[in-house]
């Protein structure tokens, strides 16, 4: 640790000392949030350059407490001698402007640290496939509607054939009527089938459906 280093950071007993305060006046403020401990145990120091502690020095009305007075008390005086004890001195506008700094800071930092170990957590829980991730589902809804599209728009000239056959009926023009007919209605299924899968899509934020020969 360098001298300036050392000369920054202090103790709480050497803190005390310095601020001509109470230990536990020290304690107190740190306990109050108006100054940051630094470390654990012995290593803990008190950082003199930190706005903190700059605006708890520079609020000695407001932020400090002298210790008791291990003084004898001496008798108190007439009542008509006695002082009127002197008006709190309100935090300078420098004061509060580095104290809201410093908070403000420390919320930016904190609302940072949020967000990683959210993003972490989400990692951690696609790995173990307990999240599906959003570009998985939208290439699977993709290839599902490539098979519907590609499956449903050819029935009716597949199944047409197929009853004619059964039917024994060989007029083509009968069989074509019947081939539009079912065609007909599965573009209409084709097109409810879409409406589903994008309203679904666009409620987990994702595009609609590619489609190269939309329904």
């Amino acid at each position: 640790m360098s001298t300036d280093q050392a000369s920054s950071r202090l103790n709480q007993t050497n803190f005390a000392n310095k601020l001509k305060v109470s230990r536990q006046a020290v304690n107190k403020a740190i306990k109050g949030g108006l100054i940051i401990l630094h470390g654990t145990g012995r290593a803990a120091y008190i950082d003199m350059a930190c706005p903190m502690t700059k605006a708890y020095i520079k609020n000695a009305s407001v932020n400090r407490h002298r210790g008791k007075s291990t003084k004898p008390r001496s008798k108190p005086a007439p009542a008509s001698t006695k002082k009127k004890a002197p008006e709190p001195v309100p935090d300078s506008p420098e004061a509060i402007a580095s104290v809201e700094a410093f908070t403000d800071k420390q919320t930016v930092e904190r609302r940072k640290l949020m967000e990683q170990i959210e993003k972490l957590e989400l990692e951690n829980r696609e790995t173990r496939k307990e999240l599906i991730g959003r570009k998985f589902v939208q290439r699977f809804m993709d290839q599902l509607y490539a098979v519907h599209n590609g499956q449903l728009k050819t029935h009716g000239l597949r199944a047409s054939s197929d009853v004619a056959a059964i039917f024994g009926v060989e007029d083509a023009a009968l069989i074509r009527k019947a081939s539009d007919k079912i065609d007909k209605d599965m573009l209409s299924v084709l097109k409810q089938i879409k409406r589903e899968m994008n309203a679904f899509m666009k409620k987990i934020g994702a595009e609609k459906i590619i489609d190269n020969e939309a329904a």
